[in-house]
């Protein structure tokens, strides 16, 4: 089924935890739900690149960039920026991950479609609005029917 056609699953603020992410997406096959991730999947936890690598590949899913995504790609760019990242939670592990991955960067331009980033804050998918800052709003034309849409996490 086209990812347009299918219900829509809003995921938050993951911050790196994949044990609870995969646990709150058990219940919602790719195969069966558009997952729209509205940023944060990095800092804090322990597996932020591998969070946003698994968003990335997840079939029938956007991303969302959020602000810990902006500060980690601005700290990749610019090392006078890893001390505000990192006082926002984060980790020099993925910082490292990161610099070593040929994919990610282009000498100095970093690229947030790597991470399956869209470069906007918000997305508009199946007449839902979804933003970073956790809103969630149908758009005036029509509204989402409550079986077409979960958020989680």
């Amino acid at each position: 089924m086209a990812p347009e056609r299918l219900p829509v699953l809003i995921v938050g603020d993951v911050h790196g935890d994949l044990e609870r992410l995969f646990a709150a997406l058990r219940p919602y096959p790719a195969d069966q739900w558009h997952t729209v991730f509205v940023g944060d999947l990095v800092d804090y936890g322990m597996y932020g690149v591998g969070a946003l690598r698994y968003a990335r590949d997840r079939a029938n899913t956007t991303v969302v960039i959020g602000n810990h995504e902006v500060a980690m790609l601005w700290a990749l760019r610019d090392p006078a920026r890893i001390g505000f990242w990192m006082s926002i939670g984060g980790q020099e592990h993925d910082l490292a991950e990161l610099a070593r991955d040929s994919n990610c960067s282009h000498g100095s331009v970093i690229h947030p479609r790597w991470c399956g980033c869209t470069t906007e804050r918000w997305s508009s998918i199946a007449a839902t609005t979804a933003t970073h800052d956790g809103l969630i709003r149908p758009r005036a034309t029509r509204s989402i029917p409550s079986s077409r849409a979960r958020a989680i996490y």
